[in-house]
């Protein structure tokens, strides 16, 4: 005859000082525990009723436990009615075929390392950051999705808050947990009706759309960026590099570092630029400036990659996305000294560039700022990037020598 019972496994101790919380299976003389990804202090149980008692902190736990027991002793009926003989392990395999468990950190995890083999190593990393904070705040590795509601959340940000994140910095880490949250409910890891976050069917959710905030848009004058432009910084100088980098930015309608790096010579032609923007998958043929085709002219090498940032060692999408990470990194170290040589004041960096080509547009009363709102800022670049495709190529390319 088999039988199961929900049981404290005060032999057991995990991370938190709690004890794990398991099903017992028993048929025959053989005993298999499956736990069940919570715990208990022993102050917390009752022992008669085998169940949390009211001091435990987790107010749903004894229903979820009494759920799964009931998932178990229906097994064995079904087992019992086949009137097969079947053994304990049989038992136990029937039960988790029936159930999924799969923690939050599991989750990420498994998202993480899909990610990764796809090559997607900025989402990577965007999960990971997450999870570390998520991690920060709830280090339970027993930590069930149905464990999050809004009393979690709202005790989450004001973790974050209290760690000196901004609301942006929030506002992406809660938007990555809402999506795992979504891919775990089409994944059959939590039930839809658990949905923490408000939308049109849970009004009373928590509300992330506060906490999001734009980052500050800055961009140099006109002024300013021929004043970097006429510095005279020597082949052999460590800035070299940086302030060619930077300038070739602007003059490409500001190409992000990333599509620099990834530049390859089989991408021009003549005297067009032809790429594919790494952020939006969308391609941009742009004809080059003649300042721009004279930074080129100095990097013509036998290299597969146009400017010395990756190489032929850089095979992996981390690879690559570990080096441009590194060598932006020096860019912008680069930048605050080409400030202080053209005798600007704050800080530049290389995104600087595609607000700065945007902003010299917007003054000039020949283009309309629908035409340069690609590098205005606007709340999402889907916004921005739809605007600029409904123009030919042509006519950005007569905008872009404007900037000269």
């Amino acid at each position: 005859m088999a039988s199961v019972k929900i049981v404290l496994r005060e032999k057991k101790t995990l991370k938190n000082g709690q004890h794990p919380i398991a099903l017992r299976f028993i048929k025959g003389r053989k005993i298999k525990y499956v736990h069940l990804s919570y715990g208990s202090l022993k102050e917390h149980w009752d022992y008669g009723e085998n169940l949390p008692n009211k001091k435990h902190p987790n107010k749903n736990l004894a229903n979820y436990l009494i759920k799964e027991k009931t998932k178990a002793d229906d097994v064995r009926i079904d087992l019992d009615r086949e009137g097969k003989e079947y053994s304990i392990n049989q038992f136990v395999e029937r039960f988790k075929n029936d159930s999924i468990f799969m923690s939050v950190m599991d989750c990420f995890d498994e998202r993480i390392a899909g990610m990764r083999k796809a090559g997607n190593i900025n989402n990577a990393n965007i999960y990971t950051d997450t999870k570390n904070a998520l991690k920060d705040f709830d280090d339970r590795a027993t930590l069930m999705f149905s464990d999050i509601d809004f009393k979690w959340l709202h005790q989450f940000v004001e973790h974050m808050l209290s760690k000196g994140n901004t609301h942006g910095g929030i506002s992406v880490k809660l938007r990555t947990f809402k999506a795992l949250y979504n891919y775990a409910i089409k994944s059959s890891y939590v039930k839809r009706e658990l949905y923490p976050f408000k939308n049109a069917l849970n009004p009373g959710g928590y509300d992330i759309a506060k906490y999001h905030s734009d980052p500050a848009r800055k961009a140099l004058t006109k002024e300013e960026i021929d004043k970097i432009r006429n510095l005279d910084i020597d082949h052999s100088s460590e800035l070299f590099d940086s302030w060619n980098y930077f300038l070739f930015s602007y003059y490409t309608m500001g190409m992000n570092f990333e599509d620099i790096a990834n530049l390859k010579h089989t991408d021009i032609s003549g005297e067009y630029l032809s790429y594919i923007r790494s952020k939006t998958g969308k391609r941009f043929v742009i004809q080059l400036l003649e300042p721009a085709i004279a930074i080129l002219r100095h990097y013509q090498s036998d290299s597969h990659y146009v400017f010395p940032i990756l190489f032929a060692r850089h095979k992996t999408p981390e690879s690559k996305k570990n080096r441009s990470k590194k060598m932006r990194a020096k860019l912008n170290r680069d930048l605050k000294k080409i400030a202080v040589k053209a005798g600007l004041e704050g800080k530049i960096t290389s995104y600087i560039a595609r607000h700065t080509w945007a902003m010299v547009q917007k003054t000039s009363l020949r283009n309309p700022t629908s035409m340069i709102s690609d590098a205005l800022g606007h709340k999402t670049e889907d916004v921005t990037r739809a605007y600029l495709e409904s123009f030919k190529n042509e006519e950005l390319d007569e905008m872009n020598r404007g900037i000269l």
